[in-house]
């Protein structure tokens, strides 16, 4: 049996909900383990020490013993006496929960008008108003229950009245000694007449599933299909439940009741037609309670409901059609992407499927459907975008557009113009799906900060960075998952690629004492930017090289280099090297620049011959390999600026420095 046929039991009143201690542990309650701590918390030192004396347990082993065993043990130590095990208990479950929202979703629910649990706490008597629950105890006679609204059978009894509760061991074993009692007959009546589904299991509890098993196996083959809710269980147990037709499903109880919620929103006004006038009231009941005003029109196929409204506030409607037409899809996409204001008009026949939603809630079709459809005024303002590594985009013109599940969002910078349109991906995935258009505005660029927003602008797109809206400072809008973007193809590369270009110019800019203005970075040849930056930065370069060198013997002397510079297998790390000084002429974005430094040369596993010139040596290299390095620059020149008059020097002498410009 699968989820959407439990979910149909229980959208028809015939489910029996069952509750263990995992359903509270979202409000903050402990499970068995949690009170188990608690309680060896609350013996003496001497107490403990006797304890683990008696079994042989060590501490740690202690407080992995079920509930019902240490709490019999507990009981034991004070002279067989429960009060001071009730404070205890009292005082975890009493305590203030820290929400009882899925409680409180449960309590809105007309389905459930039974309810078993085997947990101390009071979620249900807080989520539900007290003319609305009938609790019933172990200690209770049980009255004649057709006319209460909602049970709620706390078999583990309840706080109020300390004597009814179940906890140790023989505790326990009263409780199934009464089998025969009126309220294990209830009980064996709801379970063999209705599908059980047990929410809240937990491994480190199983003690609480085992009350439900234990009735489960007294009732045989007329127990119905049941389902047991946890976030996980052993393989083996799985199966075992299985040959009982017990059927688990994975998940919390907070999801569980979250999803139940989503399907009855789906289906129940759709099957009200269906299931007749016998449906409409728990309906009707649940409208009422999550603060709906609904409207009621009856026909030959039974009541139907036509509008819902919220009492309190706007109410949130949503649509969704389907149209094979495609003159009618190419009309809502001219709407949707802003080409046309006019309104599209479909009429039944044009729909494949449309589907109203009210509050979550999917109204039943109306074959008479009529459908207007028009673009929602955008939003649009000067604000500052950030992206999460902190990229900031100041002074940028944002327009919004609403869009089925997304947003379109256009950010119109200085440099760029950055279209994302943005769709969730699901309730529960952590990023939003994004396609992404990105054009370069600025060409060329202004500036190097300029061209340093731009890439990294692309670089934040490529990583799918979330982005937050800023307006004077403050955040008006955020987005709360990250983008997962869908770009052009080789986007990713180009920003890389570029994002490395444009990091080398503020280094060369401070070396010559230029900046760089109106500067094209597709035009600019690779080899000469990267050759400067590399001797400015100082990086060490790997070079394959093929020819032998012509080296003076005094300027490659060192004392520990003699046999290994004559050796014809040199040692792999053995290195020779030399300084050599150098100048170079660069082109830079139309600037011609003059660099002379020092640079030290290594030839790695050298090999030397002797030439016919006394001192001289023919040096090659066993691996081919030789490295270059800066060691200093001597002099940075301006040979000649570019020609636009844009373009900017940067030195208090630059009368002096005429004549190199030309």
């Amino acid at each position: 049996m699968d989820k959407d046929t439990l979910f149909r039991e229980i959208r028809q009143g015939r489910a029996l909900l069952w509750a263990g201690a995992g359903f509270s542990r979202y409000a903050g309650y402990p499970m068995g383990m949690g009170v188990v701590q608690a309680l060896y918390g609350a013996l003496s030192k001497i107490q403990q020490q006797e304890l683990t004396a008696a079994l042989g347990l060590t501490e740690k082993e202690l407080l992995k013993l079920p509930l019902p065993d240490f709490a019999q043990y507990f009981v034991d130590l004070h002279g067989g006496n429960k009060q001071r095990l009730i404070q205890v208990i009292t005082q975890l479950f009493s305590a203030t929960p820290l929400t009882k929202a899925t409680h409180e979703q449960v309590a809105a629910l007309p389905y459930f008008d039974r309810i078993v649990t085997t947990n101390y706490d009071q979620l249900f008597e807080i989520a539900y108003s007290l003319d609305k629950l009938h609790v019933i105890t172990q200690a209770d006679n049980v009255p004649q229950l057709d006319d209460k609204p909602t049970v709620l059978f706390k078999i583990h009894g309840e706080l109020n009245r300390p004597k009814s509760l179940i906890i140790t061991k023989e505790d326990y074993g009263r409780f199934f000694d009464k089998a025969d009692d009126v309220v294990w007959t209830q009980l064996r009546s709801l379970m063999s007449t209705r599908t059980v589904v047990f929410v809240g299991y937990a491994v480190e509890d199983p003690n609480v599933l085992d009350v439900f098993l234990e009735l489960a196996n007294r009732l045989g083959e007329l127990m119905r299909p049941a389902y047991v809710v946890g976030p996980s269980m052993d393989f083996l147990r799985v199966q075992r439940l299985k040959r009982q037709n017990i059927h688990f499903i994975q998940a919390t109880g907070e999801a569980f009741v979250e999803e139940l919620m989503f399907d009855i929103k789906d289906k129940a006004l759709t099957e009200l037609s269906r299931d007749g006038f016998g449906a409409l009231k728990p309906v009707s009941q649940m409208l009422s309670t999550l603060g709906l005003d609904f409207s009621v029109k009856v026909d030959g196929s039974g009541p139907l409901i036509k509008e819902l409204i919220r009492r309190d506030g706007p109410t949130h409607n949503k649509f969704t059609v389907t149209s094979s037409s495609s003159q009618i899809q190419e009309a809502i996409q001219a709407l949707i992407n802003g080409q046309v204001a006019k309104p599209v008009k479909i009429v039944a026949d044009n729909f494949n499927q449309i589907a109203h939603f009210v509050e979550g809630f999917r109204l039943p079709s109306d074959g008479d459907a009529m459908l207007w459809l028009t673009r929602a005024p955008g939003w649009e303002d000067i604000v500052d975008i950030r992206f999460s590594s902190g990229l900031l985009l100041s002074g940028t013109q944002v327009k919004v557009y609403g869009k089925r599940a997304g947003i379109n969002l256009v950010v119109l910078s200085a440099t760029s113009r950055l279209e994302l349109s943005m769709n969730s991906s699901g309730r529960r995935d952590d990023y939003y799906d994004c396609d992404a258009q990105f054009d370069r505005r600025m060409k060329p660029f202004a500036d190097v900060a300029s061209a340093l927003e731009c890439v990294g602008t692309m670089q934040a797109l490529s990583k799918g960075e979330s982005i937050k809206v800023l307006k004077n400072g403050v955040t008006i809008w955020r987005s709360t998952k990250r983008l997962k973007m869908h770009k052009p193809k080789q986007f990713s590369s180009q920003a890389t690629n570029m994002g490395n270009l444009i990091a080398l110019l503020p280094k060369i800019e401070q070396t010559f004492g230029i900046l760089f203005k109106n500067f094209d970075i597709d035009n600019q040849p690779i080899e000469d930017l990267v050759n400067l930056a590399r001797i400015i930065n100082k990086d060490r370069v790997l070079y394959d090289v093929v020819e032998p060198l012509m080296l003076n013997g005094f300027n490659i002397y060192s004392p520990e280099f003699g046999p290994v510079f004559t050796s014809k297998n040199p040692k792999r790390d053995s290195v020779l090297g030399f300084t050599s000084d150098q100048t170079n002429d660069f082109i830079i974005f139309g600037w011609h620049l003059r660099l002379s430094w020092s640079e030290q040369v290594g030839i790695l596993q050298p090999i030397g011959e002797k030439t016919e010139i006394e001192g001289n040596y023919l040096v090659r290299s066993k691996s081919k390999n030789f490295t270059r390095q800066c060691m200093s620059i001597a002099e940075a020149l301006v040979i000649q600026k570019p020609s636009s008059s844009s373009s900017i020097l940067l030195t208090d002498e630059i009368d002096e420095l005429q004549p190199k410009l030309s």
